[in-house]
């Protein structure tokens, strides 16, 4: 647990919050060019390293990451830039996601590959029979005009800013007989995006094996989401259920998801047994590289790539046989993943993971203990029992008091019944994911395989009935929720006000393990 005297044990703790304080005010107030924060964070390394007194320099090092965020922050601003704009021209371009019915249109995103630079863009295609059965890795050829991206009139959605911080140059409408398919070249692209690429088109080969084993509608929308991370053909009132019901998160790929992957695998390849060898060496390798390919495989969202960074960094203090701590991996995620891609830092699905990941870390044992104490001496089976019930519903009511805060100021709603939600899907959750993993392990056996996916989509219906009955219950959500950027920050202030009151009586020193 975190306190006072332990806080400088966390060394990339104090480091990720400087990074943040940065790239928040570059975003927020814009006050110097790029080169203008860069010139300003290399004075401040020279400056902090010529002083030699421990407290100024540690506080100028602070500093130093703090205008680091803000360069990065300001220099991806730049490079995105207002939207690309220009006169109607002709251009290749290849499709990157699964297209989505919007009414009259269908709804991609391409990567336009003809540029001198290639660039992402939402595109909108007037739906016809060839519009409906283009797929990801398609190339066409199209006549059209970019255009900045823009607001829906009567709307409250900031879309253009999400368009652009999400990496989209502009977004173009293409009616029938402006497009043609086209074999297009894909050198343009840059490594990462072509592999990228090929493994959302395995994730589409993957999701038409599915329908082809038997699962259709809302089952394949949620098995789809949570073993794929294709969150595509979920029905506005399959996420309402979710959403209402609090288990929202579990169409969201996350740590929980990853993590069942890793046990599984580590038992498969014997991880364990193996510790102190060149035999745990390579099974260690082995299991990193798969990981990090399911999260190539699901679209590498921010929260899969937080928990798979976790577990590499897991791995690597067990090669060395040293203990991870928790707190300081957690922080030291962020900054890598905030340096190498600064927008991230506005992902919703980003923000969710930390902060939830983050209240377990902090809030989890005193809540555990204001029923239950760490002593298992003595203890009967029932008592057990109920000290795991209780350890789950505290692991519940720690992530959702870290969450609660963003749920409402996105998404204007705060789910009543979700510790209920929790204890009901969590079992049901892991079975999809175990049966899951059992489809996909016996590929070459297709009877084995149809048995798995019968299991498959009878979990999956029963956790749609049961979130759809929670979702129905009296009072399933409070809504509408109106909470300000300032209001979530003063509901973290006051958390963590709770929380170092909580450190003054308890007294004692209290480390997390």
């Amino acid at each position: 647990m975190l306190s006072l005297k332990t806080l400088r044990l966390y060394p990339f703790l104090k480091l990720a919050v400087a990074l943040i304080l940065g790239m928040w005010l570059a975003s927020s107030v814009d006050i110097l060019l790029p080169w203008q924060w860069a010139v300003c964070l290399v004075v401040m390394v020279v400056v902090a390293f010529l002083v030699r007194r421990p407290l100024p320099q540690s506080l100028l090092l602070l500093l130093s990451v703090f205008l680091l965020g803000a360069t990065l922050m300001s220099r991806q601003l730049a490079d995105m830039g207002d939207g690309y704009a220009a006169d109607e021209t002709v251009f290749d371009a290849v499709v990157t996601s699964q297209p989505v019915m919007r009414k009259k249109v269908m709804q991609m995103d391409l990567w336009i590959t003809s540029a001198s630079r290639p660039f992402k863009v939402r595109a909108s295609i007037f739906r016809d029979d060839r519009a409906e059965r283009l797929k990801i890795g398609h190339g066409i050829r199209a006549r059209g005009t970019f255009e900045k991206p823009s607001n829906y009139i009567k709307s409250t959605f900031d879309y253009r800013t999400y368009l652009l911080r999400h990496g989209y140059r502009s977004t173009v409408f293409l009616y029938i007989s402006d497009w043609q398919l086209q074999h297009v070249s894909l050198l343009p692209l840059s490594r990462l995006q072509r592999t990228r690429l090929a493994f959302m088109q395995l994730r589409q080969q993957l999701t038409a094996r599915y329908r082809s084993l038997g699962l259709s509608g809302d089952q394949l929308a949620v098995v789809s989401a949570m073993t794929l991370g294709d969150r595509s053909m979920l029905t506005s009132a399959l996420k309402d259920d979710y959403s209402i019901s609090g288990g929202a998160h579990i169409l969201a790929l996350s740590g929980m998801h990853l993590g069942i992957i890793y046990m599984v695998l580590t038992l498969v390849l014997g991880v364990r047994r193996r510790r102190n060898s060149w035999r745990f060496f390579f099974s260690s390798m082995l299991l990193m590289a798969a990981i990090w390919s399911f999260v190539l495989l699901v679209g590498m969202s921010p929260s899969v790539v937080r928990a798979a960074v976790m577990l590499s960094l897991l791995m690597f203090v067990q090669l060395l046989n040293r203990r991870a701590v928790s707190l300081n991996t957690l922080a030291f995620t962020a900054c890598l993943i905030l340096v190498i891609h600064p927008m991230a830092l506005f992902d919703v699905g980003f923000q969710l993971s930390y902060a939830s990941v983050a209240a377990i870390l902090i809030f989890y044992q005193p809540i555990y203990r204001l029923l239950c104490s760490n002593s298992k001496e003595g203890l009967t089976f029932p008592i057990r029992l109920g000290r795991m019930l209780w350890g789950t519903l505290s692991v519940s009511l720690a992530a959702q008091l870290g969450v609660a805060p963003l749920i409402a100021h996105y998404f204007g709603r705060i789910p009543v019944y979700f510790l209920f939600t929790n204890l009901a899907v969590l079992l049901q959750a892991t079975l999809i994911l175990y049966c899951a993993l059992g489809l996909w392990a016996f590929v070459w056996l297709p009877s084995v395989q149809s048995f798995f996916a019968k299991l498959l989509s009878l979990f999956t219906e029963g956790l749609n009935v049961t979130l759809h009955q929670i979702a129905a219950l009296p009072c399933a959500s409070i809504e509408p929720v109106s909470l300000n950027a300032i209001g979530v920050v003063a509901c973290y202030v006051f958390l963590l006000s709770l929380y170092f009151i909580y450190l003054i009586l308890r007294k004692p020193d209290i480390t997390f393990k």
